[in-house]
């Protein structure tokens, strides 16, 4: 009701939309775009030479490998923003590094995108500020990421599943997938630091400039190739979601459920940063994951040959510190590593005489099953760079949560296909073809599925199987039938009838993409 509206007066709809930076002392979300092919030639607008090219830019982008790519980054991390792309170029206008990071940001993986998401500096600093009495009574830095990540679990998977759910394909194009959070506020310890915590968490859909919503009537009136062009797209995006939230629950694997011991050394990397060619190395050590009792310096593996080492030898100061937290936290213990800073290090550029050094930290369990990474800030120009920078890792208290949590997410949504549908599930298959297969109605609910019991390392090569499993999994326990299961090695339209079909003319495929990316007319 409006104030001082009287009983003849017009009604008026609103849309409220929320801000999503209400409340938050610095929102960092990933603007996540879903679906191997984000534009459709002639659809909501889009002319089909743009959409051409947008096919065709997809192809260098995360989109053709993972199903999703990364298009935006709000209150990204210092070790994202110090990878200046136009570094090696000597910088630019701050139009060019916009395009030039939209480009840096699509090619990321999965695991990189989260890794750079989980990057809790600022929370260090913010914690720092309040003051070492009231630190105390504050969650620590890793307690708040395992609070994060364990909530876009949750929200992920049931996404995933809530997918399934749907009666009939939806062609939701270029949409996108936030997810957020608060990284810079402290929490109180307890019930009442974790609920705000949990509150900060968003994972929300938008961007619909191009998106329909097709309800069983409106399917059951289109053309068959207008039905296959739904489950195509439909096809796309679940494979999407599927794909990002396998790559969600494996860094919670990975970091949040070693309930055991972290093997007794870890590896730290020195590397300088290029953004032409790949990074060069400078140097590594292994070093004891014992408490140090305050800064250690020691000597660095460097590299020789092409690489000059400047006349000290090259050294690497940090910590180790042992953090016990306390009975009834979500965390048993952590391991707090801090890397202060380097001197001497070699010089990667001989013309310009420097280096741009960033570290990665790297660790592993004792029993080999749980693998952490995580990298430094760049120090542009600089042998002796300082980072100050601190990296956990976490113990859990119960090593079945993550299972636990994805039985709970799953099972929420419920039987995907609904009694209520304006067409009887008969005819709407019929009418299909068989394009979109009902599940059957059974009182006894799906059949009972176990979550996958591990997770592979980025990297080692065994990701498709584990997400055919995963996948595997969210058919499961939706009720879905086998035919939304989407494989990055296989054809997208598996399971739905429709056949694939490759693009031709490849050199023109290039010349396009390089148009569609970097703005210039491909000449013949």
């Amino acid at each position: 009701d409006v104030e001082g509206a009287g009983p003849d007066s017009a009604k008026v709809e609103l849309l409220v939309l929320r801000n999503l930076f209400d409340g938050c002392t610095k929102l960092r979300m990933l603007d996540v775009k879903i679906g191997e092919k984000t534009a459709s030639p002639g659809w909501k607008g889009k002319s089909s030479m743009r959409a051409y090219w947008r096919l065709v830019a997809d192809n260098f982008t995360n989109s053709a490998c993972e199903g999703y790519r990364l298009a935006g980054f709000n209150g990204a991390p210092g070790s994202l923003t110090s990878k200046d792309p136009l570094l090696d170029f000597g910088g630019g206008t701050e139009a060019n590094k916009k395009k030039a990071n939209r480009i840096m940001y699509s090619i990321m993986t999965g695991a990189e995108m989260l890794e750079h998401f989980l990057d809790m500096q600022e929370y260090y600093e913010a914690l720092k500020a309040t003051g070492a009495g009231r630190a105390q009574d504050m969650m620590t830095a890793i307690e708040v990421a395992e609070i994060t990540l364990h909530e876009v679990v949750k929200r992920l998977t049931s996404l995933a599943c809530a997918c399934r759910s749907v009666d009939v394909p939806q062609k939701w194009v270029g949409s996108s997938l936030g997810l957020s959070f608060d990284c810079a506020r402290p929490r109180p310890r307890g019930a009442v630091g974790e609920a705000a915590a949990r509150q900060t968490v968003q994972v929300n859909l938008f961007d619909w400039g191009r998106s329909d919503f097709n309800t069983v009537r409106q399917h059951y009136e289109l053309s068959q190739e207008d039905q296959h062009d739904r489950a195509y797209f439909w096809q796309n995006y679940i494979g999407g979601v599927d794909r990002l939230a396998w790559e969600v629950v494996r860094t919670y694997w990975h970091r949040f459920c070693n309930a055991g011991a972290w093997a007794p050394t870890f590896e730290v990397l020195v590397y300088d940063f290029d953004s032409i060619t790949g990074d060069d190395f400078l140097g590594k050590q292994d070093l004891q994951l014992r408490p140090t009792g305050g800064p250690r310096t020691v000597e660095l593996a460097t590299t020789s040959g092409a690489l000059d080492c400047v006349s000290r030898a090259a050294q690497l100061t940090y910590s180790v510190e042992h953090c016990t937290l306390p009975a009834g936290a979500r965390l048993k213990e952590s391991w707090r590593i801090t890397m202060h800073k380097a001197v001497g290090l070699p010089i990667a550029d001989e013309i310009a005489r420097k280096s741009d050094p960033y570290l990665v930290v790297k660790a592993t369990s004792a029993d080999g099953r749980f693998c952490f990474r995580q990298r430094s800030s760049v120090k542009v120009g600089c042998l002796d760079p300082v980072w100050e920078e601190t990296f956990d890792l976490a113990i859990a208290a119960a090593p079945s949560q993550l299972q636990e949590l994805l039985r709970g997410a799953a099972g929420a949504v419920g039987h995907p296909r609904s009694s209520s549908s304006s067409l009887p599930s008969s005819s709407m298959s019929n009418s299909m073809g068989g394009l979109f297969s009902t599940a059957s109605a059974s009182s006894a609910g799906p059949a009972p599925a176990q979550p996958p019991a591990r997770f592979p390392v980025a990297g080692a090569g065994r990701d498709e199987e584990s997400v055919s499993e995963w996948v595997t999994y969210l058919n499961t326990v939706a009720g879905s039938s086998a035919g939304h299961a989407r494989s990055r090695g296989g054809s997208p339209m598996a399971g739905w009838g429709v056949a694939a079909k490759p693009l031709s003319d490849p050199l023109g495929m290039l010349s396009a993409g390089f148009s569609a990316m970097f703005g210039v007319s491909p000449k013949k």
